[in-house]
């Protein structure tokens, strides 16, 4: 069926360090100090964020950025 929901696709701390070429340490890091959000899904203790999510933030992360870098010309 065309209109099946799909699942999201859920990475955990290890997929985002090897997406950012990071320690995975880094990625915990990073959470506590908010550059990305909260997981999305906690099973068994183990962080998932959604793709989407970790994409939205890239986003906003770079919009930001841009933001910033056309302000300083």
């Amino acid at each position: 069926m065309q209109n099946e929901l799909k699942k999201p696709r859920m990475l955990r701390a290890t997929h985002l360090a090897t997406r950012y070429d990071v320690d995975p340490r880094t990625i915990n890091r990073w959470r506590k100090t908010g550059v990305i959000p909260e997981p999305d899904l906690i099973i068994n203790k183990m962080p998932y964020w959604a793709e989407e999510t970790i994409t939205a933030n890239e986003r906003e992360r770079l919009s930001a950025r841009l933001a910033r870098s056309s302000e300083a010309a």
